[in-house]
């Protein structure tokens, strides 16, 4: 489904006396025939499937594949497969507590996300959730389902993903999740004070326990095209995966949320957009640009929507490298009337 070339590599075909079993010789490694042909057998059936069945194949894909993100690599591939849902046209539904199963599932057209893929939501408080359900409020919801399964942790997930969202009020937004809280507390005799929280906390709460920007993201409040109109055009924002894109010395404007700003001989900024983050270098000349313009320097305070240039460095140890020209940093405060637009309720 996602095919990354490598290059060339010459195969041999080994003589055998017994020609019933025959083998080749690929990357230094003898294999059988038949082993080469089963993979050749799966791979067509599931094409099959992916292109006639595609939102069985896609919520069973999506079911069985851990939403952990690969120490070696860097990827999730949950995210990957979730980001392909959509390219597919499907429409993936959040976690609802009285719609989502422990799968994912097919609910009309669309796919509902099932309970499976939160962080923080283990096996034992689905299946006490399922056992119980319908609920009609927080307050029956705590009251039928087992405080030993539906913890403080799980609880705090489930409310975090938009599972609860059902039970907000008409025309209310994701920020008033906080009042789940609250209730949980209050049933609890818990002593914790909950507050409302600004939108973009809430969305990064949202993006923890999901793995990523699946449902809300911060960035789907901005008009690009009406932000463009400030730039030339050889300047305009443009989207973040064409970092990947772009030739070696070459530089675009793109838009990103900062997560994290590392400062010592030389700098690191991590700048996010949606599922992708980029790590950027800044050189010791760009750290004394913005240690005496501290207006700029204070945009890059963590959670900040930002817009700058970047330009392609030459690629280190095989990996594309980038870095910020600190001169082109601007902030991007979300639009007012957007934010209550950033909610999901079914």
């Amino acid at each position: 489904m996602f095919i990354v070339y490598k290059g060339k590599q010459m195969t041999y075909d080994v003589s055998l006396a017994d020609q019933t079993h025959p083998y080749f010789f690929a990357n230094n490694i003898v294999v059988h025939n038949s082993h080469s042909s089963a993979y050749a057998y799966l791979a067509f059936i599931c094409m099959f499937l992916k292109t006639y069945y595609k939102k069985e194949f896609m919520s069973k894909l999506l079911t069985y594949t851990d939403n952990t993100v690969d120490k070696k690599y860097g990827i999730n591939d949950f995210i990957n497969y979730v980001e392909e849902t959509k390219r597919m046209g499907i429409k993936l539904l959040p976690p609802d507590i009285n719609k989502s199963d422990k799968e994912f599932t097919i609910e009309g057209e669309d796919i509902r996300s099932g309970f499976i893929f939160l962080k923080g939501v283990a096996n034992r408080s689905i299946l006490n959730i399922i056992k119980n359900r319908p609920f009609r409020s927080i307050k029956d919801f705590l009251t039928r389902t087992d405080g030993r399964a539906i913890n403080r942790t799980v609880f705090h997930a489930l409310t975090n993903s938009g599972a609860f969202d059902c039970f907000l009020e008409e025309g209310t937004g994701i920020q008033e999740r906080y009042t789940f809280i609250q209730e949980y507390n209050k049933f609890r005799k818990n002593k914790e004070i909950v507050t409302k929280e600004l939108l973009e906390k809430v969305l990064i709460k949202e993006s923890e326990v999901c793995g990523g920007e699946i449902f809300n993201s911060q960035f789907s409040a901005y008009d690009i095209k009406t932000i463009n109109k400030k730039y030339a055009i050889d300047e305009q924002i443009m989207e973040f995966i064409t970092l990947e894109r772009i030739a070696e010395n070459s530089t675009i404007r793109v838009m990103g949320r900062v997560e994290k700003l590392f400062e010592k001989n030389v700098g690191f900024i991590d700048l996010r957009n949606g599922n992708d983050k980029k790590s950027c270098i800044l050189w010791k000349t760009d750290l004394e640009y913005l240690k005496s313009h501290k207006e700029i320097k204070n945009l890059l305070t963590v959670g900040n929507i930002i817009t700058c240039k970047v330009r392609r460095l030459k690629d280190y140890n095989n990996k594309k490298s980038f870095n910020i020209l600190p001169d082109s940093i601007e902030s991007l405060s979300m639009p007012q009337a957007s934010r209550n637009r950033l909610k999901e309720i079914d």
